[in-house]
């Protein structure tokens, strides 16, 4: 019942990136099928990037807020639930990563490398959370193993891009999509826990940190996660929706 409120809530904010990834998709298929292999790349990066800020936007204030939600819905907090509500989480938001990596590779056509070793990954994962829970590691620790193997397949997904397209994508990825996230991350998710164990578990305190949560979130990425022509794109729809 835990996993299944948590995979609930994960599903609800995977939908606003879902909708994003397939608007994406169909011009990084174009561009790669035209032969402008760069374009098709910095927009696989610019995804990528796009789909991890949904994510932490939406799901951040949600992490930091899981007990007073669950409670408010359920009535109730069972054992796990938010723990798991967190981590899965956790899960969407390295899954997201993959997506437009995995377009790069459909649009190649040349898939056979590609399903060996994410399915390779996929099976190693299984007998390794089986131990883990055999030997009476907490449930949690599942999670996290699935966390690192999603970890593990983007990677792989990187490696097989990489050598199909014979240059150096896994640098790049590290660039412009790895260290972006990686400051917006170090910035806003201790910040928003912090902040989360000043108020009280409470209406109040739910409105209050989810404000500054998405305040804090918001300027990360819009100075940080954001190259200056996506700032500048970004800074013009909203002066146009003020207006």
């Amino acid at each position: 019942a835990a996993r299944g409120i948590a995979n609930s809530v994960q599903g609800a904010v995977s939908k606003f990136v879902s909708d994003f990834t397939t608007a994406i998709k169909p011009q990084i298929m174009k561009e790669y099928a035209a032969g402008n292999i760069s374009t098709s790349l910095d927009l696989c990066y610019m995804g990528s990037r796009f789909s991890f800020f949904l994510m932490l936007f939406f799901g951040l204030p949600i992490s930091i807020n899981a007990p007073y939600i669950l409670n408010l819905w359920l009535g109730m907090e069972p054992e796990y639930t938010a723990d798991f509500l967190k981590l899965t989480l956790l899960m969407a938001s390295i899954m997201v990563l993959s997506y437009n990596v995995t377009t790069i590779i459909l649009a190649n056509g040349n898939l056979k490398s590609f399903t060996f070793w994410i399915g390779l990954v996929r099976i190693a994962m299984l007998p390794i959370i089986y131990v883990t829970l055999k030997l009476g590691a907490a449930p949690q620790i599942a999670y996290l193993v699935i966390a690192l193997f999603e970890f593990l397949a983007l990677i792989v997904r990187l490696l097989v891009t990489q050598r199909l397209l014979s240059r150096n994508v896994i640098v790049e990825y590290a660039k412009y999509v790895f260290v972006p996230l990686f400051f917006v991350t170090v910035i806003s998710v201790p910040s928003s826990f912090y902040i989360s164990s000043i108020f009280e578990n409470n209406l109040r305190g739910f409105l209050i940190e989810t404000i500054i949560c998405l305040f804090i979130t918001s300027i990360s990425i819009f100075f940080i996660g954001l190259k200056k022509e996506e700032r500048l794109f970004a800074y013009e729809k909203i002066k146009a929706i003020i207006r």
